[in-house]
C-alpha cells in the first residue's frame, strides 16, 4: 500500500514537472538572445520563434488533442502517433519557407538555425503528446529536463558574457539540445513517422484538426501578427521594445 501511494506521488510531481520544465525551456532561448544580440537582429529572431511557437500551438490541437482523445488500448494511440510525425515533418516544411520568407534574401546564419531547428522542435512536441497518451510522464520529464537545464546554462553563458556566446553559436546550442532531447525521446517511445493510409487520415478529419489548431494558436499568431505588422509600419526598434516587454512579462 505504501509503495503504491509513493508511485502515486511520484506520478503527480513529474506530471506537474514536465509542464513547467517544457514552458521553461522554450522561454529561456528569449531571454539568452536578448542579452547578447543587438535590437534589430533580436526582433527578427523573436518574429521566427513566435511563429515556431505558433506553428506548436497548432499541432497540439490539431494532432496533440486527438491523441489524448485516442483509446488508451494502445494501437490506436501508436497509429495516431505515426500519423501526427508525419503531419509535423509537411508541417515544418511550410513553416520554413514562411520563415524564410520573412527574412528576406538577406537571411543570417541565427535565422537558418532556427528554420533548422523547427522540425525538430515540432517533432519534439508531437512525441511529448503520444507519451502523455501512452501514460508515460516521465519520459518527458526526463528530456524535458535535459532541455531546460542546457537552456539554463546557454543562458548563464549568455549572462557571463563568455567569448563564445555569440548569437549563432547560443542558437546553434539550442537547437542541439533539442536535437538531442528529440533522440531521447524517439528511442524511449519507438515511433515512427508513417506514409502508407496517409492521405486517408488527413482526408477524414482535417477540417476539425484544421479549426482546433487554428483555435489552438490564434493568440500566438496574433502576437506574431502585431510583431510583423510593427516592424513593417514603425521599425524592428519598436519591435523589439514591444518582444522585450512580452519577454517580461510572460512569465506574469
Amino acid at each position: 500500500m505504501t509503495d503504491a501511494s509513493s508511485m502515486s506521488k511520484v506520478r503527480a510531481v513529474s506530471s506537474g514537472a514536465y509542464r513547467v520544465l517544457a514552458g521553461l525551456g522554450n522561454g529561456l532561448i528569449i531571454y539568452t538572445v536578448a542579452a547578447v544580440t543587438v535590437t534589430q537582429q533580436f526582433a527578427q529572431i523573436v518574429m521566427l520563434l513566435t511563429l515556431l511557437a505558433a506553428a506548436v500551438g497548432f499541432l497540439r490541437g490539431a494532432l496533440g488533442i486527438p491523441l489524448l482523445r485516442a483509446s488508451s488500448g494502445g494501437p490506436d494511440i501508436r497509429r495516431e502517433g505515426s500519423f501526427a510525425f508525419t503531419s509535423a515533418l509537411l508541417v515544418s516544411s511550410v513553416v520554413g519557407i514562411v520563415m524564410w520568407a520573412v527574412e528576406g534574401s538577406g537571411i543570417r546564419q541565427p535565422a537558418l538555425l532556427i528554420i533548422v531547428a523547427t522540425p525538430i522542435v515540432l517533432v519534439k512536441d508531437v512525441l511529448r503528446s503520444i507519451a502523455i497518451a501512452e501514460g508515460r510522464v516521465h519520459v518527458l520529464t526526463r528530456w524535458d529536463g535535459v532541455f531546460f537545464a542546457g537552456s539554463a546554462a546557454l543562458l548563464v553563458a549568455a549572462w557571463l558574457h563568455v567569448p563564445v556566446a555569440t548569437t549563432s553559436y547560443l542558437i546553434g546550442g539550442w537547437t542541439a539540445l533539442a536535437a538531442f532531447a528529440l533522440v531521447g525521446m524517439l528511442i524511449e517511445v519507438r515511433i515512427f513517422p508513417r506514409l502508407r493510409q496517409y492521405p486517408a487520415w488527413i482526408s477524414e478529419g482535417w477540417r476539425h484538426r484544421a479549426r482546433r489548431g487554428a483555435d489552438s494558436c490564434l493568440a500566438v499568431t496574433t502576437a506574431f501578427a502585431v510583431l510583423l505588422l510593427t516592424a513593417l509600419v514603425l521599425s524592428f526598434g519598436a519591435t523589439a521594445a514591444l518582444c522585450g516587454a512580452t519577454a517580461l512579462l510572460a512569465p506574469v
